[in-house]
């Protein structure tokens, strides 16, 4: 799956911390842990902090890395009622040599009163998390996961695991879609990108005191993949263990559909991860379409809000294009979205 990071990624990440009293039992040992989640919550090693730090380097060409490193063409604007709204386009993962952004993305965050994003992936608390994980994401009626998997992708599942140094008497308990987020994140990290280089991250870390809205927020996303059958979740769980390919070349690739600004061939790399059953189509009216309208109607809030303040919103890329995406959405409502590049 080349889409679902952020939030949901770290929460999964961290909620495997909610396993370790049961998994002691198995003979699990804290080192095992400590290798798994080592840079799984926001302050690792490419924290802020070390973003402070590239300023001791010898600075690049500013024209070179505003037009090779920092800008997109994921970047719309919409003025109504004396309210302003930025929307850009997000990719969850990155690297330091993407920022700063162009000038134009910069100082328009800078003129925002308020960030809207889809789920603050800065400020949530892990704790809170691994309780929310154990609520949503574990079997509650006496079953593992190896009692709803078929013995082959069981054994696929184990062998995937393993080569992460995972034993998977650690995930029994958990439901298949916590393990296609768990699995997002460890491809995710074998890629050499990050969460805290992504784009939300990297502005919500430079918030400063602006007020931060959530589309969305934790539950809802949780609840989002907790609400799918069983079907729908062993189909992702089976395409996501099976995939082909080189990690690193698909995220390069992504990663440079969204600097080119090509949204066609963004939407097309994301739905490529699919095999066109009925369960991986429920998936993705779930994770595109319905949530678009959803964060359509609140960025419409915002237009109409007597507030006349201006908004810096970001959502992952996928959700602008298209004729569900936001842009169409908001157009067929009357407004003036303009792209800014």
């Amino acid at each position: 799956m080349k889409i679902v990071t952020g939030l949901i990624v770290l929460l999964a990440m961290t909620g495997l911390v909610g396993c370790d009293d049961s998994s002691k039992d198995e003979g699990i040992n804290e080192s095992q842990n400590e290798g798994i989640l080592q840079s799984d919550t926001p302050e690792d090693e490419h924290s802020a902090g070390e973003r402070d730090g590239d300023d001791e380097k010898t600075e690049p060409d500013q024209e070179e890395t505003e037009k090779e490193r920092t800008k997109t063409n994921f970047f719309w604007k919409v003025d109504h009622r004396g309210n302003t709204v930025y929307m850009l386009g997000s990719v969850h993962v990155g690297d330091e040599a993407f920022y700063p952004m162009h000038e134009q993305i910069e100082t328009a965050f800078e003129r925002s009163q308020i960030l809207a994003v889809e789920a603050d992936i800065v400020n949530f608390n892990p704790l809170e998390a691994q309780k929310v994980i154990k609520e949503k994401a574990m079997y509650t009626d006496g079953t593992t996961l190896e009692d709803h998997l078929s013995p082959e992708l069981y054994e696929d599942l184990q062998n995937r695991l393993k080569s992460y140094g995972i034993p998977i008497e650690m995930v029994k308990p958990f439901e298949p879609w916590y393990l296609v987020m768990l699995l997002e994140g460890l491809d995710m990290q074998q890629s050499g990108y990050n969460e805290q280089f992504g784009v939300d991250y990297y502005f919500l870390d430079r918030a400063d005191g602006k007020e931060i809205i959530e589309l969305e927020g934790m539950d809802f996303q949780l609840d989002m993949f907790d609400s799918f059958s069983e079907e729908v979740q062993v189909k992702l769980l089976e395409l996501t263990v099976n995939r082909e390919g080189d990690i690193k070349q698909e995220t390069e690739q992504l990663l440079k559909l969204w600097k080119q600004g090509e949204e066609k061939d963004l939407a097309e790399l994301i739905k490529s991860d699919g095999d066109g059953s009925k369960e991986y189509e429920t998936y993705m009216n779930a994770l595109l379409d319905e949530r678009n309208v959803g964060m359509a109607k609140k960025i419409e809030g915002f237009l109409n809000d007597e507030s006349q303040e201006t908004y810096f919103v970001i959502v992952g890329a996928a959700h602008y294009p298209g004729e569900n995406g936001i842009i169409h959405l908001l157009r067929e409502k009357g407004y003036d979205v303009e792209k800014q590049f």
